[in-house]
């Protein structure tokens, strides 16, 4: 058979249903990958029971699965950092493309039945590959059937290899003969090696709390400075490898508020200034737009702390007047700004920014503390 399905492994995972047309109706909810001492596991979670095929091509570098009855409903593209083995995975048109580090065999391919979530689980333990496995040719396989619909297994008790999770369902069948020990279903199928597609963007939006250097010193009388006030922004930007972002963003900082009563003076730079009746308010406002780089490095799945640094075109207003003399300072330019950060991704889709950042307003600064939503 000249078709796709004479070069691949005939592993098709079974699974207790009521009736074969139910695993037909099976959706891939999530997908986990977890780091053990000498292997990684990638695991499906599914709400029925699978069918599927899998192959692993010549070089040892992608692993192919075939879903040829379930319906994807999470992340189709993926980038796994700090993993031994697994670089990232795509899904496309009812296949699964897991792109490896380095040469991989598969150790051991398991469904596990549901436990107290009420989920199918389709895993797949992938270790480093010997190197005289990667230089074989793969051999020549027979056609392979077309997926199998679930059946129900034999009464008598399974074999169960040691995991924390009950019901194990076995892989390959009891009908087929078993296979040799560290094998894993024979290679037939040559397929180019992809890596995992950049640009990937982003966009989030934050707030927090915003400090400004106004300049304004030597208060007298009850001239009062409040310099902090509540800010947000607005931020997008694309990841261009697993460690260099570019990100652009609008923020605006509230306003820092200097008020007094008649007779209270204040300075700013060289000149004194004084209020000419009581309950005066100066305003200093100021908002920013801006670009840079962000570089970050993955911890682990969950946490990645980060660094920015970049340029920004600012505004600020601040007016008053008195009967000595005017200020009257709106203003604009472009300086430099930078921060530290921790992002903890919550899901594959939406993580949690936490921030600290400082922007220069020619002689002043803003600092900006603030906690973000990225997806």
């Amino acid at each position: 058979m000249g078709s796709l399905k004479s070069f691949l492994a005939d592993a098709i995972g079974l699974s207790v249903v009521c009736a074969a047309g139910l695993a037909g109706a099976a959706e891939v909810t999530g997908v986990r990958v977890g780091e053990h001492a000498n292997a990684t596991r990638f695991v499906l979670d599914m709400t029925g029971a699978p069918l599927y095929r899998y192959a692993v091509s010549a070089d040892r570098r992608q692993i192919v699965i075939d879903l040829p009855h379930s319906d994807w409903v999470t992340e189709a593209v993926r980038t796994v950092r700090n993993s031994q083995f697994v670089q990232g995975y795509r899904y496309d048109d009812k296949r699964l493309f897991i792109d490896t580090t380095t040469p991989v065999y598969l150790s051991d391919v398991r469904v596990l039945l549901p436990g107290a979530e009420g989920k199918h689980r389709l895993y797949f333990d992938l270790t480093a590959a010997a190197p005289e496995s990667v230089s074989l040719p793969p051999p020549e396989l027979p056609p392979s059937p077309s997926p199998r619909a679930a059946i129900v297994p034999p009464p008598e008790p399974a074999a169960v290899a040691p995991a924390t999770d009950p019901q194990i369902a076995q892989q390959p069948p009891p009908t087929e003969p078993p296979r040799e020990p560290q094998k894993e279903p024979a290679p037939g199928w040559t397929v180019t090696h992809e890596p995992i597609a950049y640009p990937r963007f982003y966009a989030g939006v934050g707030a927090g709390l915003s400090s400004t250097d106004t300049g304004f010193t030597d208060l007298t009388g009850t001239a009062a400075l409040d310099e902090e006030d509540t800010g947000w922004k607005l931020f997008g930007g694309a990841e261009l490898t697993d460690l260099l972002a570019v990100e652009g963003f609008y923020a605006d900082f509230g306003e820092a508020t200097l008020s007094g009563n008649n007779g209270d003076t204040f300075k700013y730079g060289d000149t004194t200034y004084t209020f000419t009746s009581n309950g005066e308010v100066l305003a200093y406002a100021g908002t920013t737009m801006g670009a840079g780089g962000v570089l970050g490095y993955d911890i682990n799945e969950f946490f990645r702390p980060f660094a920015k640094l970049g340029l920004h075109y600012w505004e600020i207003d601040a007016s008053f007047t008195s009967t000595t003399t005017t200020l009257n300072r709106t203003d604009s330019g472009v300086d430099g700004y930078g921060g530290l950060g921790l992002q903890v991704n919550l899901t594959d889709w939406i993580s949690l920014r936490a921030e600290y950042e400082r922007f220069l307003f020619g002689n002043e600064t803003v600092d900006l503390a603030s906690g973000s939503v990225v997806g």
